[in-house]
Parts: structure tokens; sequence; C-alpha cells
């Protein structure tokens, strides 16, 4: 391991990041999982994206760690910097799917459903990201008036009604309702 390492720097100080890459991988793949694994495999991913513009080596490092979330987020993040939104999306959600803490999924799960509902309007994300969602009423509520603003009449009635189905507060349904009653009049 020590004499990969050393050879991964020679050839990063030597500007030959494409072998270096390709050194990284092989150091993952034989060190133990863990932490050390994973830094191996941020280093790969860094690399793969900053130096080499490799995206698969960059998907391959998520695939290969023991905790993707860190690797997903900064993948993520290069997807969003370079207007790969249909890719970023679909990495947002895995990301939304693989965080456990029900707190930690919600700010991502808006920030999913925010992005998805930029224009052109990605309707399925938006879906997939309600139906990871413990509490959904706030992402159906937005959905809501994102399908309204594009005149989807009869979707906006069937996502208020549901969303009636699922509000715990009498004064929500009947807003609900109400609204469902306005569109049904168009």
């Amino acid at each position: 391991v020590a004499m990969i390492e050393r050879l991964v720097e020679h050839l990063l100080e030597n500007f030959e990041f494409a072998e270096a890459l390709r050194w990284y991988e092989e150091l993952a793949q034989i060190a133990a999982r863990g932490h050390v694994r994973d830094g191996y495999l941020g280093q790969m991913q860094e690399l793969a994206l900053t130096k080499v513009q490799d995206f698969g080596a960059a998907e391959r490092a998520v695939q290969l760690a023991d905790d993707k979330l860190p690797l997903i987020a900064s993948l993520v993040a290069y997807l969003r910097e370079n207007a790969e939104r249909d890719s970023a999306l679909e990495w947002m959600k895995e990301q939304a799917r693989l965080t456990d803490d029900v707190t930690s999924r919600r700010p991502l799960l808006a920030d999913l459903v925010g992005y998805a509902l930029e224009e052109p309007y990605r309707f399925g994300v938006v879906e997939d990201a309600i139906e990871l969602a413990e509490r959904p009423a706030p992402l159906i509520a937005q959905y809501v008036d994102a399908l309204a603003a594009g005149g989807e009449h009869q979707a906006v009635l069937d996502w208020l009604l549901r969303l009636a189905d699922i509000s715990s507060l009498e004064q929500e349904r009947e807003a609900c309702f109400a609204r469902a009653l306005r569109v049904s009049l168009y």
C-alpha cells in the first residue's frame, strides 16, 4: 500500500492524472473497508472530476464506498456546477434514499423538489421525492403550485385531494377542498 501511495504521489507531481486515477482505484480495492478506503475513494473521485473529467470513475468511487453520502454530495455539487441537471437530480434522489435520518432527509428532498421544479419541470422527480418523504405535505403543496402554473388542472385536482387526505388539520383540508373546487370550475 505504501508503495502504491508513493507511486500515486509521483504521478500527481508529474501531472499524470489519468494514471494516478487508475492507481487510486487500485488502492481503494486493496484497502480494508472503512474510512481509509473511503479516503482513497474520495481522492479518486476528486481527481476524476477536477483533473481527468472521468465521470464514470467518479461514479465508481461512489459505488465502492462504504459511506456513500459524502461522495454523492460532491458528485451532486459537481453536476449542478456543470449544468448536468438530469444526472444531478438522479444522484440527489439517491442521496435522499440513502439518508436514514428523516430530519436530515427533509432538506435534501426540499432541495430536490426545488431543483426539479425549475424549468423545464421534472414532475416525475418531484413525485419520486414525495414518495420518499415521511411528511410530504409541504412538497405536495409546492408541486400543486407548479402544476397550477403549468395549467395541469386535472393533476392539480388529484394532488389537492391527496393533500387533503393526508392533512391532519381541518383548516388545511378545507383549504384544499376549496382550492380543488375553484380549479374544477375552470
